[in-house]
């Protein structure tokens, strides 16, 4: 069967208004690199920032948003054949060459630091499960603990078995996630134990509180079965064609 590939305009757009708008707040103009010190030019002068970390980052975030904003803006007016379906890394690379002496977390999204440096509270539920440890966390299941090696291979941000509040709801998803590039959340749900009935019942209440809270399936949502991941390339697809897209 022929793989049907839907176009989301009301996203695209989104995200395109969100670049504009931070764009806004950037300083304008590029960054250029002589030997080991950086450097922009401005009035016909060249402006010396080696020890400004905070400006070398605006400009990288800035040379990132205007290469993602040309993807969204050529794949929302060109057909799915012409598509550039390019990931964030390999934008990165296709910038100048002062831009690939610098570290990947210089053109990330601004609240990247802020989901990294207030941590949610931790899920004490079923911890006597948990045996199966990857970077110093254990994790529930084999497949949970392979959902966060390839999260970490992707260096993005996570956390697992999270308990936090969104107005009135409580949450607590298997993965807590933000993509790095546009600070969007994501949430990661897998699922085992359809031969308990209370299980069955817990899954189904948790979907529809997402739901309710519009975290959709596929597009900030990532639902995943224990019978369906015995294949773990799966879990690098869901990756690409969910959170990096």
């Amino acid at each position: 069967m022929k793989e049907i590939i839907i176009i989301n305009k009301t996203a695209i757009n989104k995200e395109l208004q969100e670049i504009e708008t931070e764009l806004g707040n950037l300083i304008e103009g590029r960054l250029y690199q002589r030997r080991k010190s950086f450097y922009y030019r401005a009035r016909q002068k060249d402006i010396t920032i080696t020890k400004q970390p905070d400006l070398i980052r605006q400009f990288c975030r800035r040379a990132y948003l205007n290469s993602r904003k040309s993807q969204l803006e050529n794949n929302l007016n060109q057909p799915v054949a012409k598509h550039n379906n390019k990931m964030p890394r390999q934008l990165i690379a296709e910038l100048p060459n002062a831009y690939q002496s610098v570290p990947e977390q210089y053109f990330y999204h601004p609240s990247v630091e802020k989901f990294r440096s207030n941590p949610p509270r931790m899920n004490t539920l079923y911890q006597e499960n948990a045996k199966y440890i990857h970077n110093g966390v254990t994790y529930r299941s084999m497949s949970e603990r392979e959902i966060a090696q390839k999260l970490n291979e992707n260096n993005i941000p996570f956390y697992y078995d999270a308990r936090f509040s969104t107005g009135a709801t409580d949450l607590s998803p298997d993965f807590y996630i933000i993509n790095p590039f546009t600070g969007k959340y994501f949430l990661w749900e897998h699922f085992g134990s359809f031969n308990i009935p209370s299980y069955g019942e817990r899954m189904n209440d948790k979907l529809a509180t997402y739901t309710k809270i519009d975290f959709i399936e596929n597009d900030n949502l990532i639902v995943t079965f224990e019978h369906r991941l015995r294949d773990t390339n799966r879990i690098q697809v869901l990756i690409d064609q969910v959170i990096w897209r």
